[in-house]
């Protein structure tokens, strides 16, 4: 991948994640909501995972060091296409993706094109995945294989979505020295994994 697309998806990318923290930032409770049973809906602070971790975000619990991890997607979807892709393999170094290794508690898909956020279960979600690895094709970028899922899937752990009232702007105006912090760390060691259980083993 040349270098001017490969920042330019790493741009893309953290602006996502930062969407996401937004989100979680100005309507925890609505969040809490949404995601947490009864029993578990405790207050949290969202933070950046550290660099030695697989994921994007941490929901740190609020007086513990417990967290839940979540994992940022970004996609081109625009309402056009009923489904989005998972990556089940990095073709250019042969390797898994790290959420199928170290499931993220949750999973965004956020659409870059018109700003939705789409949340699903990480166990059910790469549960799921692994199951119908099967099916796996080559994205038209051929950056990597995946398959196609249902955006509202149950079986894929399908939680909500919905629709900020804030524009992608909005989120790199208030953000933006946490994006140019992301942009500038050392790269996150990339995907390892030629293991994972439940899938083939690759070469």
């Amino acid at each position: 991948m040349e270098k001017q697309n490969w920042k330019k998806n790493l741009f893309e990318g953290v602006v996502c994640e930062m969407a996401v923290k937004r989100i979680f930032d100005e309507d925890g409770d609505l969040m809490r909501e949404l995601l947490m049973s009864e029993r578990d809906k405790w207050s949290w602070t969202c933070e950046d995972a550290k660099i030695d971790e697989a994921w994007d975000l941490n929901l740190v619990v609020d007086n513990t060091q417990a967290f839940y991890s979540v994992e940022v997607k970004s996609a081109r979807n625009g309402g056009a296409y009923s489904n989005f892709f998972a990556e089940t393999r990095l073709v250019a170094s042969n390797t898994r993706p790290e959420f199928l290794a170290s499931v993220p508690t949750f999973i965004f898909y956020v659409d870059l094109l018109n700003g939705s956020q789409h949340v699903y279960d990480g166990a059910k979600f790469v549960k799921a995945v692994k199951a119908h690895e099967e099916k796996a094709f080559t994205n038209r970028f051929g950056t990597a294989e995946g398959i196609l899922f249902p955006i509202d899937s149950k079986e894929f752990g399908h939680m909500a979505s919905y629709t900020p009232d804030f524009k992608f702007t909005d989120v790199v105006l208030h953000y933006r020295q946490n994006i140019k912090d992301k942009m500038n760390l050392e790269n996150k060691k990339g995907s390892q994994h030629k293991v994972v259980d439940g899938m083939k083993t690759l070469s």
